[in-house]
C-alpha cells in the first residue's frame, strides 16, 4: 500500500515534538497527556486507508485529527471538510478564522466566516506541515520574543506566507 511520505514524516515528526515536550516538562504530571492529545494522530481504525495527493487531506481523511492542536492551529475531521467554489476548508485557528486549501494554487490560506480571503499561510500544504512542527518546537522549548519573531519571519519568507498569521501561532508580540 502506497502512502503519502509527506504525510507519514509530518507524524513522525510529531512524535518527536511529543518526546521533546515530555522531556522539557517532566516535573509536570499533566504535560505528558495534555501533549499526547495534541500531538500524537492515529491512523483512524475503522476505514482502510485512502491515498490523498494533497497531506493535509491525506492526514484529514485517514488519520484521527480531532485533538491536534499546534499554535491554537487545528485541522477538521473529514466529516466536517467544507468544500467550496474556490476553497477546500481544513481546519481553523486560534483567532476563529478558516485555515483552507485553494484549489487552483494549492496554497494555504485563512478565511474570514464568508469564505473571503484574507491572508497566505503557505504556497504548499508540506511547508505549512513543516512550519506547524517549526511552532511547536518554539513554543515548547518557550522562546523570547525576539527569536519567535525572527522564526515567525523565517517561516512566512520561506513560505511565502503572511508574517502576522506567524506571529500569532508563535505568540510573537511584545511582551
Amino acid at each position: 500500500m502506497i502512502k503519502n511520505i509527506i504525510t507519514n514524516g509530518f507524524i513522525q515528526q510529531l512524535q518527536e515534538l511529543y518526546k521533546l515536550g515530555v522531556d522539557l516538562n517532566a516535573k509536570e504530571p499533566i504535560a505528558k497527556e495534555v501533549l499526547r492529545e495534541t500531538l500524537i494522530i492515529e491512523p483512524k481504525k475503522d476505514v482502510p486507508y485512502l491515498y490523498e495527493d494533497d497531506p493535509i487531506l491525506d492526514l484529514i481523511k485517514n488519520y484521527r485529527v480531532e485533538s491536534f492542536d499546534i499554535g491554537r492551529i487545528s485541522f477538521y475531521t473529514e466529516d466536517d471538510l467544507i468544500e467550496e467554489e474556490d476553497y477546500i476548508v481544513v481546519g481553523s485557528e486560534g483567532a476563529g478564522d478558516l485555515i483552507a486549501i485553494k484549489k487552483k494554487t494549492k496554497q494555504i490560506v485563512t478565511l474570514d466566516g464568508y469564505f473571503e480571503q484574507l491572508l497566505v499561510c503557505s504556497e504548499t500544504s508540506e511547508q505549512f506541515l513543516n512550519n506547524l512542527i517549526e511552532i511547536g518546537k518554539s513554543n515548547l522549548r518557550h522562546y523570547p520574543y525576539k527569536d519567535k519573531y525572527e522564526l515567525a519571519k523565517k517561516l512566512s519568507s520561506e513560505s511565502k506566507g503572511d508574517l502576522s498569521f506567524y506571529r500569532e501561532a508563535l505568540g510573537a508580540f511584545e511582551e
